[in-house]
């Protein structure tokens, strides 16, 4: 099996909700020009990491239900700039943004040709394992960039466009920070981004909106349908959620505490409907996902016949993490080593995506 980077999930920072409360919530608000106080109409108003999204009315209002809250809503106009604002409760919101200005530079051929090296780079990380002929890229003008001989970083003022054809999915990516650095070891310096090493590190700091893609092809639309129930099973997000649901072996995982002391390998040390805290009662965690070869998860004590394993090693960094109940999580501070390693956002399920509760796995 090919060698995964790996990730210390501490510094996998994807800014998404922040603690769950029992229902859903409305937030609502109105949107105006910064010096006019002009109502703003078409405004996309949208709770990060979902879905779940909306436009201002002739009056620059809307309304939107929150799964969780507090959480993040984005606002992205084409003539303004982009703003995030953090959501702790259901107040009426009086939101102002303020016009983009335009900045001209003068364009050297030295200056095309590192962006032209910076592009590569961004690509190579940020789309890994990503479905290549499937993702792509609509407006990488946006991205600007800073990097030396340890560091390489990407950030934009407008929102990415990522197009992915393979889960059906159009997500708009306003990046605060991604950062790529490599390290001679697991837990060891920093050496050169020109040198050949598995040791990538990854952070990622990112607010992002999932639109589906309409097709009217049937097909098409059944084959989205399973690539995103195929992508779900046996994730990293399908894992925590059956961590929380204490349904691991019902859900194809088992695991095993690396040394093997004969204790769990995770302890709940406190917990409510709304989140659950865990910590390692071991060094290391191997957490084995199993399922046939219609994708469909299998009980480790009930498997016959043939079926897949994939491997996946996860490195205590001594903290507690805490999991909501949609297996998301704020604080994953954990090495994770193997098939639920980094995933591109590109190439990644909202975290509102739920797979249907009796699929027809034949499809």
């Amino acid at each position: 099996m090919k060698n995964l980077i790996c990730i210390i999930s501490c510094l996998l920072v994807i800014i998404t909700s922040i603690h769950a409360q029992n229902k859903q919530q409305q937030i609502s608000g109105k949107v105006v020009d910064s010096k006019t106080k002009t109502p703003l109409i078409n405004v996309e108003v949208f709770v990060s990491g979902t879905t779940i999204g909306t436009t201002t009315n002739d009056k620059g209002e809307f309304k939107l239900n929150s799964p969780v809250v507090p959480c993040h809503i984005g606002l992205l106009h084409v003539a303004y700039q982009p703003l995030v604002l953090t959501i702790s409760d259901n107040s009426f919101l009086n939101i102002e943004l303020s016009k983009k200005t335009r900045n001209i530079h003068e364009v050297q051929v030295k200056a095309k040709n590192k962006r032209r090296a910076n592009l590569r780079i961004f690509n190579k990380y940020f789309l890994y394992h990503a479905e290549k002929s499937q993702v792509k890229i609509l407006n990488d003008s946006v991205l600007r960039f800073k990097k030396d001989e340890y560091d390489f970083h990407a950030f934009c003022n407008s929102p990415l466009i990522i197009e992915n054809k393979h889960l059906g999915y159009q997500i708009k990516i306003l990046i605060k920070d991604f950062h790529v650095c490599k390290k001679d070891k697991v837990g060891g310096k920093k050496i050169s981004l020109n040198k050949f090493t598995e040791n990538a590190l990854f952070k990622l700091q990112a607010f992002y909106y999932y639109q589906d893609i309409n097709t009217r092809d049937t097909i098409e639309r059944t084959l989205i349908k399973k690539n995103r129930r195929k992508h779900y099973y046996g994730s990293l997000r399908h894992f925590l959620g059956s961590l929380y649901s204490n349904e691991l072996g019902k859900n194809g995982f088992s695991l095993q505490s690396i040394p093997n002391s004969g204790k769990d390998a995770f302890t709940l040390t406190s917990g409510s409907d709304q989140m659950k805290r865990f910590k390692f009662m071991a060094e290391k965690v191997k957490v084995t996902y199993h399922e046939d070869f219609a994708h469909r998860p299998v009980h480790p004590e009930q498997i016959q016949g043939s079926y897949a394993t994939w491997p996946t090693t996860f490195i205590s960094l001594g903290h507690e993490f805490e999991i909501l109940p949609n297996g998301t999580s704020t604080n994953l501070n954990f090495e994770i080593h193997g098939s639920m390693g980094q995933k591109s956002l590109a190439n990644t399920l909202p975290d509102n995506y739920i797979p249907e509760s009796n699929p027809d796995f034949n499809l």
